[in-house]
């Protein structure tokens, strides 16, 4: 009789330190799912506003309309890879594959738009070419932090 009040004892001790093993994936996955896509419309809003300022470089004249669409292209290709459907937070392999696809489509988007801008740091102050700098910067930093980095 002892033996089995051990066993029982022993079986009930090992479940309660098992339990988060088969419990419900804890809240925080549910809002990292959350985070992870209202994320890319705060990065798709980071690139709207390097689009908006482009454009203000453009009609102020101190970017040529040639220069303006070269680096609006650029934008272009980093947001629509945002704009993807984020089908990731599913638990779908192949949907999260793509989703990676689409962020590493997003940051060479953004890094060949940084190579073309600072060919444009002799041309323009530095106050007006820094604020720009530092949100692409801000935007690649924001992607990454979307990869867990």
């Amino acid at each position: 009789m002892k033996g089995i009040k051990t066993v029982i004892a022993v079986t009930a001790f090992a479940a309660i330190l098992n339990a988060p093993a088969f419990a419900d994936p804890p809240a925080p996955n549910v809002a990292a799912s959350q985070q992870a896509s209202a994320a890319p419309l705060d990065l798709i809003g980071g690139v709207n506003q390097l689009v908006d300022a482009i454009v203000e470089l453009e009609a102020t004249g101190q970017i040529s309309h040639g220069r303006a669409e070269s680096l609006l292209n650029k934008l272009a290709k980093a947001q629509q890879a945002l704009e993807t459907p984020q089908a990731a937070a599913a638990g779908d392999v192949a949907a999260q594959q793509s989703f990676l696809g689409d962020l590493g489509k997003a940051l060479k988007a953004l890094t060949a738009f940084l190579r073309e801008l600072t060919q444009l740091i002799t041309q323009l102050p530095a106050d007006v070419v820094q604020p720009i700098i530092n949100a692409v910067l801000d935007l690649i930093n924001g992607i990454i932090g979307l990869l867990g980095a």
